[in-house]
């Protein structure tokens, strides 16, 4: 994860874009990375893990609204949730590949450098699982539609437009939805 988050801090220092052509241009591309928590008893199975994603943001020049397409993959190591006879599960890792389309509102006028936001979408999410039970190898993937949801952060610092959000990702899966919260933090250019 040290990775992630040095490539992501070293992106943030080396993009440079002036606010005004960020306010004035139609499309804006967004790099980011951070944590991803699962909740209840998914702890139980996995730790938690990171997210990197990519966005294209489409921008309306007359509304505070913009329309984000985002990609995301997110990786979260398994546990071992034996019960003490030797090989009896040992949950491995679970990734996720999404993606989403969602549409952006800003809160403040364009020329505020610190503007909050809400976001909320539609997605297709990949998502991949690897276990070991009885000593077996077992794989499952499957994909499945879901609704996603944020609420941000946007700080212009110098000629950089940087971001921090708190997301909820719900997967509409057979049977239960499955719940991911990522925190993310990236700059657009």
């Amino acid at each position: 994860m040290r990775p992630l988050l040095a490539a992501v801090t070293i992106t943030s220092l080396i993009v440079v874009a002036p606010l005004e052509a960020q306010t004035t241009r139609l499309f804006n591309f967004g790099v980011g990375g951070g944590v991803s928590f699962l909740t209840g008893e998914d702890r139980d199975f996995w730790n938690d893990g990171f997210n990197i994603q990519g966005s294209v943001i489409a921008n309306i020049s007359t509304l505070p609204i913009a329309v984000r397409l985002d990609v995301t993959y997110q990786g979260l190591a398994g546990k071992d949730a034996s019960t003490g006879v030797a090989d009896t599960l040992f949950i491995g890792d679970l990734s996720v590949l999404s993606g989403t389309l969602n549409a952006v509102y800003h809160f403040g006028s364009a020329e505020r450098s610190t503007r909050p936001y809400l976001l909320g979408g539609l997605g297709i999410y990949r998502t991949e699982l690897d276990a070991v039970l009885y000593g077996q190898d077992v794989s499952d993937s499957t994909t499945d539609f879901g609704i996603t949801g944020a609420v941000g952060l946007s700080v212009s610092i110098a000629s950089v437009s940087a971001f921090i959000e708190a997301r909820a990702h719900n997967i509409l899966s057979e049977g239960e939805s499955a719940q991911i919260y990522p925190v993310t933090v990236g700059v657009v250019f």
